[in-house]
């Protein structure tokens, strides 16, 4: 009922957590939406881009804001960026979760030097076409490997450093070590 536009009431931007766990639940739309709404529609006072600890509307409507910036949200806001390009499952690294497709529309994407659970990871992701160029270094060595979900699309086919790779589903590739460099085409559709 939030998203209607004569909607009353407050809630706490903590929910930006869930969209974590939508990634996590791979609802990739569902995290998308409610990430957008937030940091569209939910820092307060307007202008001021703070994420207070509860916001009321209509925007005018008083009320307690809490402390701001409220730093139990923002650290969520910290951790949901980084499991758009990172984030551990159990003995896994999961990579570009949360890339979103028309970000590459307009530049190659890079993310150095992510720290997790199992060491430090670094890669840069660009879309030519029907074509994804991914390539990975760093120390990071998970017991049981990554697992690059692409933006958007269907994979054809992968090459992984050079090499035809069979190790994926329609959208995402397993690999088990880094460096790696992967050529993904897409499915034309």
């Amino acid at each position: 009922k939030r998203l209607e536009p004569d909607y009353k009431g407050s809630f706490t931007p903590y929910e930006i957590r869930n969209v974590q766990a939508f990634l996590y639940m791979e609802q990739k739309e569902r995290a998308m939406e409610l990430f957008d709404y937030l940091v569209n529609d939910c820092r307060r006072p307007p202008g001021w881009r703070q994420w207070p600890e509860a916001v009321y509307f209509p925007v005018r409507t008083a009320g307690f804001f809490g402390d701001i910036p409220h730093t139990w949200v923002g650290s969520g806001y910290i951790n949901t960026l980084r499991s758009f390009f990172v984030y551990e499952h159990m003995e896994t690294l999961v990579l570009g979760a949360g890339i979103r497709d028309e970000w590459l529309d307009l530049q190659s994407i890079s993310a150095g030097v992510l720290p997790t659970e199992f060491g430090e990871i670094s890669y840069t992701l660009e879309k030519n076409e029907n074509r994804l160029i991914f390539s990975a270094a760093g120390n990071a060595s998970p017991p049981e490997g990554f697992l690059f979900r692409i933006p958007d699309g269907s994979i054809e086919q992968v090459k992984l450093n050079g090499f035809s790779w069979n190790s994926h589903s329609d959208n995402e590739v397993y690999f088990d070590k880094i460096p790696s460099y992967l050529e993904i085409e897409l499915s034309v559709r």
